[in-house]
């Protein structure tokens, strides 16, 4: 496979920059206006929250669709146990629940969450749109603290996917310095 770049974008092994970046404080990433010349996107995502809690969830939404729309299922594991892998789903949600954990003000300092985000056939409008992710965290400084998410969604649409909202669970905001990067794969 042959690398490319479209004028104005960066190429690295068939990954084409698309859109960068890095918040002040907002509690929500908002990538608009995606072209639809790629095969799949992906995402990579840095951030903390900054409410009073170990841990906060972020939620991925596409083109600005609030309804009752999405499904989704992820697993989060702590620890050694068996006992905690927690694996949980939500059907007919208003977004995909749970793409990583980002730590709030109570867990340890200059902890981020982090994650990678697939989304493949974006810009197709024959099947409903999926995005897998996987990413982890430190929420504690304990056997338990150190975590790991995996889940995978499905919005359903057929419609192309030209927005992409990162967004917390309740009003904390994302840190300053937390980061998002937008890819094209070829």
């Amino acid at each position: 496979m042959s690398a490319f770049a479209l004028p104005g974008t960066a190429t690295v092994s068939g990954m084409s920059l698309i859109q960068d970046s890095i918040l002040g404080s907002a509690n929500t990433f908002d990538f608009q206006s995606i072209p639809g010349t790629y095969s799949h996107l992906k995402i990579v995502i840095q951030g903390r929250a900054t409410g009073a809690v170990a841990g906060r969830f972020s939620m991925l939404r596409f083109n600005n669709d609030s309804g009752a729309n999405y499904d989704c299922e992820w697993f989060t594991a702590f620890g050694t146990a068996a006992a905690n892998l927690a694996p949980t789903n939500d059907f007919n949600a208003t977004s995909m629940a749970h793409v990583v954990e980002m730590p709030g003000a109570s867990a340890p300092s200059n902890m981020p969450g982090q994650a990678e985000i697939t989304i493949p056939n974006y810009a197709g409008t024959t099947f409903n749109k999926t995005a897998a992710w996987f990413g982890g965290t430190t929420l504690l400084n304990d056997a338990n603290g150190q975590r790991t998410q995996h889940g995978a969604g499905v919005w359903k649409s057929t419609v192309a996917i030209t927005r992409i909202q990162i967004l917390l669970a309740s009003s904390d905001t994302f840190v300053a310095g937390s980061r998002m990067t937008l890819y094209g794969l070829a």
